[in-house]
């Protein structure tokens, strides 16, 4: 019989059969052993539109609160925008299949550096898509949105130092995207109550979007869990979580009722483990810093009656 060689592959086949392969090593533990060099190599053109380094999620020896990393500005939309057609669906689904990977699972337990790995590309593939984003249609915080889910991932995986650094970051993202001009700087008599988040009346129309309130929750109680969970001591991180709590009182006012109570019982229990921290470690901050802080969180618990749900 006739036999007909096959179609040589053509570059566009070779980088659909790469991007499936990639994809399907996502799921496989036995395939993450450098999985994230893999993944920075099929990325490549994006390399001179990303941050200088894509940190390790492992946090370093030493604290270093004022080192988080500052993302670029986008890139003109015209420079990016042959590399949005070629990767945003890889990117896509990358992003979905990433988080249910990352959930807590006890029986994952022993693949702690695959994890990891998930992680540096989970990173990785943010910075590409905040890369395009001048190209994506649909809210403008729309990557902020994604980094929070990140955010949380690195803080249940015990990275507490780098979640600190991405939560602030994203918080401050957040405020610059919601923030009229004019707004977008403080006044110098404000500046110890920095506005850390803008007033819904002032963020057009993502003040009256619940998405915008489930990120700024997520990003409060990671700022709160990496606190007490990463033992800081230092009064600055206490006294953002406490301000930012303040602040989001007219947020929780735009999702459902159901929808509030629950983040009413996230930041309650975050502020609780803050608190208790605190009052364990008092001899490291400020007394007054202790003493309101309990107060204020006493008051919390009382007004959303969790007084009994107080972690030990």
């Amino acid at each position: 019989f006739p036999h007909t060689a096959p179609a040589p592959t053509t570059p566009r086949t070779a980088m659909e059969a790469a991007a499936a392969d990639l994809l399907a090593a996502l799921s496989s533990p036995s395939s993450r052993a450098g999985l994230h060099s893999r993944f920075a190599a099929y990325l490549q053109p994006f390399s001179p539109h990303l941050p200088a380094a894509n940190p390790n999620p492992k946090p370093p020896p030493k604290r270093a609160t004022k080192q988080a990393k500052q993302p670029p500005l986008p890139p003109d939309a015209a420079a990016v925008r042959p590399l949005a057609k070629r990767f945003l669906p890889f990117l896509c689904r990358a992003l979905q299949l990433l988080p249910p990977l990352l959930l807590p699972n006890p029986s994952a337990g022993g693949d702690a550096a695959g994890l990891d790995e998930l992680l540096e590309i989970y990173g990785l593939t943010l910075d590409c898509l905040a890369a395009i984003s001048t190209c994506l249609a649909g809210k403008p915080y729309s990557v902020l949105l994604q980094r929070g889910r990140f955010v949380c991932c690195l803080e249940s995986r015990g990275h507490y130092a780098r979640a600190e650094a991405e939560a602030a970051a994203t918080l401050d993202a957040l405020r610059c995207a919601l923030s009229p001009p004019t707004a977008a700087k403080p006044s110098r008599g404000a500046a110890s109550v920095a506005p850390l988040l803008p007033e819904p009346g002032i963020a057009g129309e993502a003040g009256a979007d619940p998405e915008v309130t489930t990120l700024a929750v997520e990003l409060t109680v990671c700022l709160a869990n990496c606190a007490s969970k990463g033992k800081v001591k230092e009064d600055a991180c206490y006294e953002r979580v406490r301000n930012l709590v303040e602040q989001l009182r007219p947020w929780l006012r735009i999702p459902t009722e159901e929808a509030s109570k629950k983040y009413v019982t996230l930041l309650v229990n975050a502020l609780s483990r803050c608190a208790i921290s605190l009052a364990a470690e008092s001899s490291f901050f400020d007394a007054d810093l202790v003493r309101e802080f309990c107060v204020a969180t006493l008051g919390e618990c009382e007004k959303a009656q969790l007084i009994e749900r107080l972690p030990i």
